[in-house]
């Protein structure tokens, strides 16, 4: 429908500016979103589910300058370099990364203020189509994620912790040891126009 259609115009953000510290190999560090899973790798998998919701967008594929290079050779190699934008964050090392927040602050400047954004971790497994979180956003017109019943105990420091009140999300807690619910985060968020300017109220 028309009004489907306009709720699938989203920015983009796929977050990658990680250094996979804890999956670093033998020749130092690597992308996770690169990691292969079957034929493909989780951001070739992310970019085929965003064109499954038909949202209607070029992704900022935001990474930092040690794997500036890695992200731009599978973009060409699988020939999506012309619909991602593949975003420098200039860091070279864990020490002067800038973050979640700072990373998608760089990717403000790049997106259509006036649209809302999703925001997707590039190296997350998931299996809910996106269009089910698109379609979330269309009904509320709010600040939408998604939560899955992961059990406490598979939570306690591991994973964020979300507090819920029916569908709302009234609390969460970063890998606390004590999980106060069986709701883990997802790192996927679709956020109302004006991002920029709510990342700086928290900055």
């Amino acid at each position: 429908s028309d009004q489907m259609l306009r709720s699938a115009q989203l920015n983009t953000i796929i977050l990658a500016g990680g250094f996979g510290t804890r999956c670093a190999q033998d020749n130092g560090y690597c992308p996770k979103g690169l990691i292969a899973i079957n034929s493909t790798t989780l951001l070739g998998r992310l970019l085929q589910a965003i064109k499954i919701a038909e949202i209607k967008t070029i992704p900022c594929l935001v990474t930092n300058h040690l794997f500036h290079a890695q992200f731009e050779a599978w973009l060409k190699d699988n020939r999506v370099s012309a619909s991602v934008k593949l975003i420098d964050d200039g860091a070279t090392e864990p020490a002067n990364r800038l973050g979640a927040l700072g990373d998608l602050l760089l990717a403000a400047e790049s997106i259509e203020p006036t649209l809302p954004t999703l925001v997707c971790a590039s190296d997350t497994v998931f299996e809910f189509p996106l269009d089910h979180l698109v379609e979330l956003y269309r009904q509320h017109q709010a600040f939408t994620t998604a939560v899955y019943p992961a059990g406490v105990q598979r939570i306690a420091s591991r994973l964020g912790c979300v507090n819920m009140d029916g569908n709302r999300v009234v609390g969460f807690t970063e890998k606390p040891t004590r999980p106060t619910s069986e709701y883990a985060a997802v790192p996927f968020y679709i956020f109302p126009p004006g991002l920029k300017e709510l990342l700086l109220a928290y900055q």
